[in-house]
Parts: C-alpha cells; structure tokens; sequence
C-alpha cells in the first residue's frame, strides 16, 4: 500500500487537504482479471469457440498475452476482444475426449482456463419450435431428441427467469414451470439445451392476462420539475388518487422497453426483501415503498451532471402486479460550469515546516488543497482533478449519510478567497507537490483545471533545549477512585502513573509531550523527524512538573517530550521514555498517591490526565474543517484539560 504524505494546517488541519491509504483503497485498485468458472466446451467437429471474461481496473498501454499450454496444436487464433477471447478449435478426429489449458495473462495476474473438447457424433433437437403456454402459468413437459456416440459429457438446460423447476430426469423429456404472467401483453422466453458441444433452443410463449384483467389507463403527471446540476424535484399527480403506485429513475441510456423496466422494479424490491429476510409484501407494505395521491416533495439526488434520465411511476400493489401503464418523464441535468480559475502559490520552507499562500484569480469561489509526496504522485496515474474529485466524493458519501448537505460539506473542507496554511512534513529532504482546483459549491464537482507546485522539506532543526522526563512508581486507578472518587473519577480499571517533566538545558515556556502505543526506542525506526511531526499533530502543552497519566495495565508505551516555543512551534531535543507494561501485581500503595496530593498545592484535579495514547502515523488529521478565517493563525498543539 502507498502512503500519502499530507500537511497540518492552521488551528484545525482540514482532513479533506489529504488522501489516506485506507481512503485510496476505493480510488486506486490493482487491475482484476476473472474467467468466470474457466471452462469451455466445444463440439467433435471444432469451429470457433469463445469464453467471456471481465478486467477491472485496466492499464493504459496493458494487453491480455493468451497461449495455450504447451504441445497444444488443435486451438489457434486467439484474439482478446472487449469482453471475450475468441478462439479456433481443429475438429476432434480421436476416440476420446480431449482437454487443454489455456493460460491468460495481463500485467502480474496469470489465470487459466479450459478447453474441453468431446469426441463421437451427436445429434440433439428440440422435437418442436416452440410452445405456447396460458398466463396463469402450471406445469408443462416438451420432448426432445438426443442421439449421441460422446462420453464424458452432461446434458445442460438453460432457461429464462420465469421457466422454473426444470426436471430433465427422463431422457427425452424435460418438465417445468412457468410463472404466472402479470402483465397485460404476453411474453417469449425459450428453454435452451446442450450436450457434448450440440445445442438446440425451444421458444416458450406465455399469453398476457385477458382484457378484463388490464390496468386500467391510469396517468401520472410530474408537475413542477427543477433540474439542477445533481438533482431534480418534482410534484406527482396521478389521476387515481386512491392507487399504490412506485416512483424511480434511471438513465435514459439503460431504458429499453416498459416492459422489461416494470421487471427490474419487481427484481430490485424482490432482491430487497431477500437481503431483509422479509416477503416482497412484508417489505411494500412498510411506509414510503408505495405512495398514494398527490406528493409535492419528490426528487432524486446524487444525478450526474448533463446526463439524459427517465423519472417514471407505475401502479403497483404489494403482491408486485401492475397497475397501470408507466407514466414517464425525460430530462437532462445541467451541466457544470467549468470555469478559467487560476491559482498563485508560493512556499516558504523552513526545515520540515512550510507555509503555503494561495491566491486565487477569483476569491468568490469555493477551492480544495492537497499535498502527496512527489514520488507517489507519479506512481498513480491519475490527474490532480480527479484525485481531488475521488476526494471530495470520499467526505461527500461519508458526511452526507449523516444528513449532511453537499454545499455544508464543500464550505467545510474548501475555502474560499486567500491565504497562508502552514504544514509539517514527516520527511526530511523529501520532494512534494501541493495542488489546489475550484469546486462548485452546490455539486461538489471540481470547476477548474488544477494549479501544482513542487517543493522540497528541508532537514529537521531542533531548538537547543533538552527536557527530562522521570517516573518509578505507579498505583491502581480502582483504589484511587474507591478512596476519593471526587478527584480520581475514571481512574478505575487503569494504571495511574505520576510523571516528572523537567527542563535540562535552555529555556522554554512549554514542553509538549505525547504517549504513543508501543516501543519507539529505535531511532533508525522511529527518527527524530518522524517522532517531532507526530509530536506536533498529537502532543499536548505541559508545565515543568508532575502529571498523573491513566493508561490501561499490560500496556507497552513510549512516552515523547520536548520543549516547545509557542510563537512558531518549533521543538526541542526530543526525549524517549520507554514505559514497560504495567500489572496490578506491582503497584505501589494507593495511599502513598492520596498522602502525596492532599499535602501538594497542586493536586490531580489540577494536572492532566490522558486515557488514549496515539499511534505513530507518518499522516494524521485530526479535524476536517478548514476555513479560511482560520488560515493565517499560527499552528498551535492541542491544550491538555
């Protein structure tokens, strides 16, 4: 997994400013080949033959290398088309059947599949062209011919949907079911049979319902209809005010027939219900799967921008029957403005800290920032537009499931007009590209071309301060607080550990200082410019002094401080204090702690207290907001309470 390198803003760093890997996972997939279940069967005679496969996540410039196993003279002509790989097969002039493995290829995936081809003459046909059923459905039998000399092989049926509980257990016989018709115009599937390469297909034509039964000519009409970029609104008005009926969409590109859309809707709640554990009536039956009368706040949101759609509305029951004929209504969304917005940047480097000022060419429109490192940049290849689309879509989808607005969540992440951000890099000498592009306020969508600037950290520079940090005893949290639960709450079930925090050399108004899950020791591992840029994003401002940490028992920890100047938030020397694994068995006497701060001017009510240790990130982000009020402020650590 790549890591994205990200930077900390001003009071509040914006988590929107940065990709994480966990966040990528979604933005950037490593291409996947599938074969389906990797077999073909071709017959005696050969021909061309063909096996459907699917590639997501496709490479520019990349192609599937296809070849047959070694030895493998009888299969020729491969060639990868969109969706599948054609092929020639030589007639099979053996006794036996035979099989060959076929190796597909693209990039660092390999997958195989086979091909089997039978041996013998076969003979299979349908003994009529098709067959006529009523639209109540029942049970029907049809007769077929089979005369074959091939071993090794199945007889396979296939039918559509609607043509059920096939039983082909007598040769030359194949029963089934079919389903009843709701629909007032009559259907044609068809039962399709194969054995040893050979195939034959019967035509099954199911009667509508009668005349009687036919929905009556029930309308809908959708009054009232604002389109906009993302969304459309409507008022539905049908002319039965007392019929269920169903309102949806879909895109225009995707709509066939009527009758094949009122199948779909059946389908999309029938597979609803199956995922509910409920009936399809169970589910229609629950409030707002079918609506009656006049509605005047409908609409679909999350559309895409200058895409053709088709709202429709149909009568509908609980038992899934028609009602009435789809009443539709076709529109196109508009189109996003894309606007000639440019960007002045310049960076200031200072060691690993740098400021950013950003000035837009027009200040009234809403921009997004984000920084990666340079190399993983190039790796991608993507364009800094949509990275920062896949973005801004990631805090769209995750914000709006709490109620969220699309423009309450773009004036939180983006800015608008100009000014400085300050950031701090976890590497030293390392090359990044900061890169910033207009997003429409009320979609979302980025609106602009994206202007980038590459720059380089610098090394890590430390103030001449050196703080010492000392402990030797600990108590258990639960005596603490069962002896004086007015200022030992919480501390029950935890570790209470007094820590010394001391100033050595230098002076310095502040120490910052952070406790992190596991031993950070290793100073090739955990180098002071990783460990300074997680103290800056994670520490939090103490006094020279005693504070009482509380930290779970059987816990490994390492404990971070360093001086701290708060006008630039530069560090000192930073001191490691490994804190070994606590156990109840070795606490000291609670009442030592208690003796201790009733004789103290300073007392546990007066020192922090921390419960949670971070984990050492090379990128973290604590909150996602960022506005531009807040852009020229100096960065400024979390105050422990």
């Amino acid at each position: 997994m790549k890591t994205i390198r990200t930077m900390v803003a001003s009071i509040i760093l914006p988590a929107a400013l940065f990709i994480g890997c966990d966040q990528l996972e979604g933005i950037l997939k490593s291409p996947e080949l599938d074969l389906g279940d990797g077999l073909v069967e071709v017959p005696a005679a050969g021909g061309p033959a063909e096996i459907a496969y699917t590639l997501e996540n496709a490479v520019d410039g990349e192609e599937l290398v296809i070849a047959p196993e070694s030895g493998c003279d009888w299969l020729y002509g491969f060639e990868a088309g969109e969706r599948t790989i054609t092929f020639n097969a030589d007639p099979n002039e053996g006794e036996r059947a035979r099989e060959a493995e076929v190796s597909v290829s693209y990039m660092d995936i390999s997958e195989t599949f086979t091909v089997r081809q039978f041996a013998g003459q076969t003979s299979l046909s349908f003994v009529d062209d098709s067959l006529r059923v009523p639209a109540e459905g029942g049970d029907f039998t049809v007769s077929y011919r089979l005369e074959t000399t091939a071993t090794n092989a199945e007889l396979v049926v296939e039918a559509d949907e609607w043509i059920t509980g096939i039983d082909d257990s007598t040769l030359g016989k194949l029963s089934f079911k079919a389903r009843a018709n709701t629909s007032v115009a009559e259907r044609i599937g068809s039962i399709t049979i194969s054995f040893a390469g050979e195939e034959d297909s019967m035509e099954i034509i199911q009667d509508g319902k009668e005349a009687e039964e036919e929905p009556e000519e029930v309308t809908f009409e959708f009054a009232d209809m604002a389109i906009a970029e993302t969304s459309v609104t409507f008022s539905l008005i049908p002319s039965d005010l007392e019929m269920p009926y169903t309102v949806m969409l879909i895109t225009k590109e995707i709509y066939t027939t009527d009758e094949e859309l009122f199948l779909n809707v059946v389908y999309s709640y029938e597979s609803l219900a199956e995922s509910y554990g409920m009936t399809l009536e169970e589910l229609l039956s629950q409030p707002g799967y079918l609506l009656t009368g006049r509605q005047d706040v409908l609409g679909f949101k999350n559309l895409t921008p200058d895409t053709d759609y088709i709202a429709f509305a149909v009568g509908m029951n609980v038992s899934g029957e028609q009602l009435s004929p789809i009443s539709k209504a076709e529109f196109r969304t508009e189109a996003v403005e894309f606007v000639d917005m440019t960007f002045e940047i310049t960076i200031d480097v200072n060691g690993l800290d740098a400021s950013i000022n950003v000035v837009p060419s027009d200040t009234t429109r809403y921009w997004y920032p984000m920084i990666l490192e340079a190399s993983e940049f190039n790796s991608y290849g993507m364009t800094w537009e949509d990275l920062i689309q896949a973005q801004i879509d990631y805090y769209v989808s995750e914000y709006g499931a709490y109620g969220y607005t699309v423009d309450q969540i773009v004036s939180e992440i983006c800015s608008i007009g100009g000014g400085t951000m300050y950031m701090s890099t976890p590497d030293e000498n390392t090359e990044y590209i900061f890169a910033v592009a207009a997003v429409d306020l009320m979609t979302g969508l980025v609106s602009s071309s994206a202007s980038a600037k590459t720059f380089s950290s610098g090394e890590l520079e430390l103030m001449d301060v050196e703080v010492a940090v000392t402990f030797d005893k600990y108590y258990n949290g639960t005596e603490l607080e069962s002896a004086d639960p007015e200022n030992w709450s919480g501390a029950s079930d935890l570790a209470v550990l007094p820590v010394s925090f001391e100033v050595v050399t230098g002076e310095t108004e502040a120490i910052a200082a952070v406790l992190f899950s596991g031993n950070l020791m290793d100073e090739q591992e955990y180098n002071d410019a990783l460990l300074a840029y997680n103290i800056q994003q994670s520490g939090a401002l103490v006094l020279p002094g005693v504070m009482n940490y509380l930290l779970p028992f059987d816990t490994e920890c390492t404990l971070l401080a360093a001086g701290y100047n708060q006008e630039d938030g530069s560090l000192g020397k930073i001191c490691r204090a490994y804190v070994a694994p606590l156990s109840e068995s070795g606490c000291s006497p609670a009442e030592e702690l208690l003796e201790a701060s009733s004789q103290s001017m300073v007392g546990p009510r007066a020192v922090a207290y921390s419960q949670k240790m971070a984990d050492v990130k090379r990128i973290e982000v604590s909150d996602m907001s960022f506005m531009s009020s807040k852009m020229n402020s100096p960065r400024l650590l979390n105050i422990a309470k």
